[in-house]
């Protein structure tokens, strides 16, 4: 895992964060990590709600954008979600479980990016949508 503090990298606090790390960056993909906590404001019944695993998805995201910008010298921009297409919510991360996303850009035009996401449990397929958001100047 990338050894850097995420909210350096995304606008989002507590109590409202849902990423741990990054575990890899590449070209067009990145990888977070995510251990849920019992007492996060958008656990249901035990689990991470659906709005929590797309929330998720968005950080990771936003954990991308943000370490790019790093890399570059620049800050982190704001990014909100435009649109979510295609998702998928096959089973919602327990209490204590570790979720790992992988997000992989598709489109980069002016401030708006697509991205492709799939989240895991292990190997499970938890959750998989397609997002554009839309960036603007810094956090």
């Amino acid at each position: 895992m990338l050894e850097i503090l995420v909210e350096h990298l995304i606008p989002q606090r507590e109590p409202f964060v849902l990423v741990d790390g990054i575990l890899s960056h590449g070209n067009d993909e990145t990888q977070s990590t995510f251990t849920i906590p019992a007492d996060h404001i958008l656990i249901e019944e035990g689990h991470l709600s659906s709005y929590g695993m797309l929330e998720h998805m968005a950080q990771t995201a936003a954990l991308r954008s943000g370490y790019e910008a790093m890399t570059d010298g620049q800050r982190p921009k704001t990014g909100f979600i435009g649109t979510i297409d295609k998702s998928e919510i096959h089973r919602l991360p327990s209490i204590g479980m570790t979720i790992h996303t992988r997000i992989r850009q598709t489109a980069s035009i002016m401030n708006f990016i697509v991205v492709e996401c799939n989240s895991f449990a292990g190997d499970q397929l938890l959750a998989t949508s397609t997002m554009k958001i839309v960036l603007q100047d810094e956090f």
